[in-house]
């Protein structure tokens, strides 16, 4: 599997205030249905309305896999897929 930042920048403002509400489902259930052998939704960085950008990190064996996990989602964004070679996480611990 590769790492991914993917750029998701909404269609429109309206668009956006329907994925924030429908995006609530997820606040209290587990995202493991997001995972599957092909992609692997990891995080997400947004700041609400108040940027028509957000960023999730995703690891997945290509850019055509998280398209299509997105599935319907799809309909809310255009998403640009970047895949990160070099990854220096500090949250674990590396001795």
């Amino acid at each position: 599997m590769k790492n991914f930042i993917c750029v998701h920048e909404f269609k429109s403002e309206s668009l956006q205030e329907k994925y924030f509400e429908a995006i609530r489902y997820f606040e209290d259930r587990s995202v493991s249905s997001i995972k599957d052998g092909k992609a692997h939704f990891l995080m997400n960085f947004n700041n609400g309305t108040e940027s028509m950008k957000m960023f999730c990190w995703w690891e997945a064996v290509d850019a055509d896999a998280i398209i299509e996990k997105l599935g319907e989602m799809n309909v809310f964004f255009e998403t640009e897929c970047i895949e990160m070679n070099n990854v220096f996480d500090t949250r674990t611990d590396q001795s």
